[in-house]
């Protein structure tokens, strides 16, 4: 009983979705008046030729916010590299994308004690960081590309925050 009550519930649902996206225009995207919201899309890293990309992301609010981090290449948008990171009320993030120590590919490194899931490893001298991979356009084949597929396509691309979601009241204390 209980699974064909799911069913009828999923298809009203799939059916109320279909008739309402046919009857209503759909705003996906807003830009806002004050910079600020829920996505950020950073149009360009890169750390050739020596170059570092800093960033830093301000929880504006009094609430917990958790939101996730994620590296994509230029040449086909594949991701490198992504984490989630759990914000304190009115905290700051920063980070570095630059080279990694061997100078092979891009890296995240931070020295900020924000909570990260995965954790991101111990980079020495109070930085903790990860490399950024090819396994999605090297190793996967749903995913891969003609590209080539060495780590060097790493060293530039864009990334994406996206906020998952707000802790408030008295759980986030």
């Amino acid at each position: 009983m209980k699974k064909m009550t799911f069913k009828k519930s999923a298809a009203s649902i799939a059916v109320a979705a279909a008739l309402g996206a046919l009857g209503t225009s759909v705003q996906a995207v807003n830009l806002s008046d004050d910079g600020i919201g829920q996505t950020v899309l950073f149009p360009y890293y890169t750390v050739r030729g020596g170059v570092d990309t800093y960033l830093n992301v301000t929880n504006t609010s009094g609430d917990t916010v958790a939101f996730k981090v994620r590296f994509r290449e230029s040449y086909n948008s594949q991701d490198v590299r992504d984490f989630n990171v759990i914000l304190s009320p009115y905290d700051v993030w920063t980070a570095v994308v630059s080279e990694s120590d061997d100078g092979s590919r891009g890296s995240i490194r931070t020295k900020d004690n924000s909570c990260t899931s995965p954790k991101l490893p111990d980079a020495g001298d109070g930085w903790v960081g990860i490399d950024f991979t090819n396994i999605a356009y090297a190793t996967d084949p749903a995913t891969s590309d003609t590209g080539p597929t060495g780590v060097d396509r790493t060293k530039e691309g864009h990334f994406e925050v996206i906020e998952m979601g707000t802790l408030t009241g008295l759980a986030a204390e």
